[in-house]
């Protein structure tokens, strides 16, 4: 009787244990099926680029552990709004070796909210001219504009210039009457300006446009506007971004020279379009001269989503003549419309003034929360009863090279595959959605799909200074804790802002040289720091670390003849770096074969071992495992693996 109960009891084990080996199998090839469908999946690393990708691994998961295991308020970072967390970003070990990471291009950075507003501000201030001629308009004791005059005479015959009622009781103050820091709040977005808890799109919406609108009049004044565009081409250098595509509207430039007749509504010289770009085109040049590294600008005009219809052939037109223009030819190229998606002019209702122009287009559109079966309000008056995120379907149609933010691309997966099919590239701008009140928790952004949909994505700040920041690394960070990046990601997003921009191929060819010339070169850094990193406080960092009591693997059944890896969690007193040397050793049990695989380090508590491609004996093999040459485990203390064929 005990002999029937034995052979029962192993004919069940061999089942379950088969079962569990095919189930095993079949997960495995949905992964790499899944896998195989990611952006960045023709992205080989090399193996430097496998060790800082796995010490960068190790940091990402160690942050999270250590907020989570000390109970901090805020464990995920990017899962609460920017302005709670600022100030714990920057402290992040991640953010420090992504901040020295080069970037490729910045594809979508909107001008006039690009610069560190401090840094110009404190330059106004230390220019005696400059400060003596800032004003800020104050209407009903709140203000709503800056700008500069010659004289306090002038400013207040022109107290009305902006457009404000003359119901309004409306006066310019000198700027020298407020701090550095007031002026700063004023016109940036901070904390103090979120609406409530919970708030939505419109109601930030609301305050975004009066902050823009206040702000812009800073870098109005040629002298602060060139000042502006040194100071951001210095941010994106140091911040290792090669190239960038600047939004903006041309036209609002002026000085005091009234030997010209072009005065604008407030009685100054506006220089024009043309002697904007000129100057735009000549500082850039000198600093790719000062910095090798340093490629280029795009200028991508802009028109007002809110316009009168009738005005975008006007804009179209202007395009066309800076394009012309033939000191300008590789720096104008292409046409966005900008401003609240949900409250402005829809691409189908602008076809008339859109279709056939010959025109490069990088539309904003997708950029609402709005549900599918809501009407933007803006559009019923004028008969256009459809969504917002229809726009994804005109920006299709019209072939836009671009889609700015695309939030709700998601919810259509037929236009998301012909999208994908038709190689447009997608510019995510993880924070300003964020702040914006359109993905207040970025672990469940859209481009996490889009990215393991095989769409062309890449990571743009959108209007940083404004909201406080200046560097696309906060971005950077922002994708790369919350979507499941990794280093081949991080990659391939520089690599499609080269081939997404609006540059000439010629200078597309210059910023991928320079641009992987300074990726190995952060590789070649990060290496060392790897190499040389404190794997101890790692371990203590870990929660997983602290969990292993001996060698284990999460499976134990592997087929031959693919690329498969045997993932083992090593004891925390084992001393292993991450460029230690791992010799995975696989010994059949009838001593019979023995082949040997170089495995690598994915964190100071796990090692991974390819498996062989092809095994002769009996299905079951031992493996040993040596760190530096040194034996990690003998005998039965090794893992057993079976192989199926």
């Amino acid at each position: 009787m005990m002999n029937i109960l034995f052979l029962l009891f192993l004919s069940i084990y061999h089942v379950v244990a088969d079962n569990r080996c095919a189930y095993d199998l079949a997960r495995e090839k949905l992964l790499q099926d899944d896998a195989s469908l990611r952006f960045s999946s023709s992205i080989k690393l090399t193996k430097e680029e496998e060790v800082v990708n796995n010490y960068l691994h190790t940091l990402k998961q160690n942050e999270v552990d250590t907020r989570y295991s000390s109970k901090q308020k805020y464990q995920f970072l990017s899962a609460h709004n920017y302005y709670e967390v600022r100030d714990q970003i920057p402290q992040s070990k991640v953010f420090q070796v992504l901040r020295k990471m080069p970037k490729g291009g910045h594809l979508h950075l909107h001008a006039g909210a690009a610069f560190d507003y401090r840094a110009i501000i404190n330059y106004i201030r230390s220019d005696d001219y400059l400060w003596n001629h800032l004003y800020i308009l104050y209407c009903d004791g709140v203000a709503v504009s800056t700008s500069y005059f010659p004289s306090d005479t002038d400013a207040n015959s022109h107290a009305y210039c902006t457009g404000k009622p003359k119901t309004s009781n409306c006066k310019w103050k000198h700027g020298n009457t407020h701090t550095t820091d007031e002026i700063y709040r004023l016109v940036t977005i901070g904390p103090e300006d979120l609406p409530y808890q919970g708030y939505e799109a419109a109601q930030m919406w609301d305050i975004f446009h009066y902050k823009f609108g206040l702000g812009a009049g800073l870098t109005c004044f040629e002298p602060v506007f060139k000042m502006r565009i040194r100071n951001t081409i210095e941010n994106m250098i140091s911040d290792g971004v090669s190239f960038a595509e600047f939004r903006d509207f041309p036209g609002y430039i002026y000085n005091f020279d009234y030997t010209h007749s072009n005065n604008d509504s407030c009685g100054r010289n506006r220089i024009g379009g043309v002697n904007e770009l000129l100057h735009l085109k000549s500082i850039t040049d000198e600093y790719k001269k000062i910095h090798p590294t340093f490629v280029g600008i795009s200028y991508i005009m802009a028109a007002g989503r809110s316009s009168i219809v009738g005005s975008y052939l006007k804009s179209i037109d202007l395009f066309k003549q800076l394009r012309g223009h033939p000191e300008l030819k590789n720096i104008v190229n292409g046409f966005d419309l900008v401003g609240q998606e949900d409250a402005g002019k829809s691409l189908n209702q602008l076809y008339p003034s859109l279709q056939g122009q010959q025109v490069d287009y990088y539309f904003h559109s997708g950029e609402t929360e709005q549900p599918g079966d809501i009407e933007a309000p803006n559009l019923l008056s004028h008969g256009y009863d459809e969504a917002t995120e229809y726009n994804l379907f005109d920006a299709y149609l019209f072939s836009s090279k671009r889609l700015g933010h695309a939030v709700s691309l998601i919810r259509h997966p037929a236009l998301m595959e012909k999208i994908r099919a038709k190689g447009m590239c997608v510019e995510t701008c993880p924070i300003s959605n964020q702040i914006l009140a359109y993905i207040p928790d970025l672990r469940s952004h859209p481009a996490v799909t889009y990215m393991a949909a095989g769409l062309k994505v890449v990571i743009s700040s959108d209007d940083p200074g404004l909201m406080t920041y200046n560097n696309m690394t906060f971005d950077t960070y922002a994708s790369y804790m919350s979507w499941g990046t990794n280093l081949a990601d991080l990659k391939m997003f520089m690599m499609n802002s080269i081939e997404c921009a609006s540059m000439s191929q010629d200078m597309k060819d210059n910023a991928k040289r320079v641009s992987l010339t300074a990726w190995d070169g952060f590789i070649k850094n990060t290496l060392v720091e790897a190499c040389n990193a404190d794997v101890d406080t790692l371990k203590k960092q870990s929660l997983h670390c602290s969990s292993i009591k001996g060698l284990f693997t999460s499976r134990s059944c592997f087929k031959l003849n693919q690329t498969s890896f045997v993932d083992v969690s090593v004891p925390v007193e084992v001393p292993i770096k991450f460029c230690s040397s791992i010799t995975c050793q696989y010994q059949s049990l009838d001593n019979i074969q023995n082949i040997k695989t170089v495995g690598k380090v994915l964190s100071p508590c796990q090692i991974q071992c390819p498996v062989p491609i092809s095994w002769t004996s009996a299905n079951v093999s031992k493996l040993n495992l040596f760190v530096d040459d040194k034996p990690l485990c003998a005998g039965d203390g090794c893992p057993s693996i079976t192989f199926v064929q």
